[in-house]
């Protein structure tokens, strides 16, 4: 039978901790275990699942607040499964996630190296969003498929041994787009239009509001900055070719982080190669 680990790394979230882990532990399917990866958390994070003395599940901390990616390589490294589920610490498994996990795996798991389900969102949305096709997708259709995309979040399941090749960026405010473009030129992913899992918005914590506020703005806008750079680097060429639109949204976010940090005259030089890629672009002539 295939072993899953689910693995959930948090950061201060002792009100929604609970929810993540108990939607894992009331899963019907029985092979699979549960890592918590408390990121330094300066709360109750911890205290808050000390009420499921469950075997399956296990807590690794942090000493310091290091970032969700390296959360998420600490959970990889130490889990066992044949397959890594990824979850949100304020998001949680529908019924019978690791069933259609597990269906999906038998019918395609010798063909791909990661499976990605839809998640509802309690905005009423469906992410990803356009809701995906089932459909297994190479480097070039990946690229190609993130063209005009409203919303790119899926629900990983990925089979562990591909975290030898490629891993979490261990910025503190990493983004998660590098790694996803990363994985997509050495390995297959299968799209599945299912919704296994849902998402909640409702943490004040979540880093994309944390990213921000004025208090971060600055460290945010550098290492993501840096981050944008691997991605023009590694993948420009394919974003050229196969999204060009997402090219230009690359572009032109490179151009507001060398600005937000502070760094105006390479903004002006990023911001002129952005009026080059497309030159009748309001939104490249808006960035000085």
């Amino acid at each position: 039978m295939i072993r899953f680990s689910v693995v959930i790394p948090a950061f201060n979230r002792e009100r929604e901790l609970p929810r993540a882990v108990a939607s894992c532990l009331t899963q019907e399917y029985p092979n699979f275990e549960v890592i918590v990866v408390d990121d330094g958390s300066n709360d109750a994070t911890v205290q808050s699942i000390s009420g499921f003395p469950d075997p399956r599940l296990r807590v690794i901390q942090h000493g310091v607040n290091r970032g969700h990616g390296a959360a998420r390589n600490t959970g990889v490294r130490s889990a066992t499964g044949d397959w890594v589920v990824s979850l949100d610490s304020d998001d949680e498994l529908l019924p019978g996630a690791l069933e259609t996990l597990h269906g999906h795996i038998l019918g395609f798991g010798d063909t791909v190296e990661r499976l990605a389900f839809s998640y509802e969102r309690d905005d009423g949305r469906i992410s990803p969003l356009p809701l995906s096709h089932d459909e297994t997708l190479d480097y070039a259709a990946y690229v190609a498929w993130l063209e005009n995309r409203e919303l790119w979040d899926f629900l990983a399941c990925t089979r562990r041994s591909t975290f030898d090749t490629v891993q979490w960026a261990e910025r503190r405010w990493a983004d998660h787009c590098l790694y996803h473009l990363d994985f997509a030129a050495r390995f297959r992913t299968r799209f599945c239009s299912a919704a296994i899992a849902h998402v909640h918005t409702d943490a004040a914590t979540r880093v994309s509001y944390r990213r921000r506020t004025r208090l971060v703005a600055r460290t945010t806008a550098a290492e993501l900055g840096e981050d944008m750079d691997c991605i023009l680097q590694r993948h420009g060429a394919a974003l050229r070719q196969f999204a060009p639109r997402t090219f230009g949204m690359f572009l032109r976010m490179r151009a507001a982080y060398h600005f937000l940090a502070g760094e105006r005259r390479r903004g002006l030089r990023q911001s002129l190669a952005c009026l080059r890629a497309a030159p009748f672009s309001v939104e490249s002539w808006g960035l000085p």
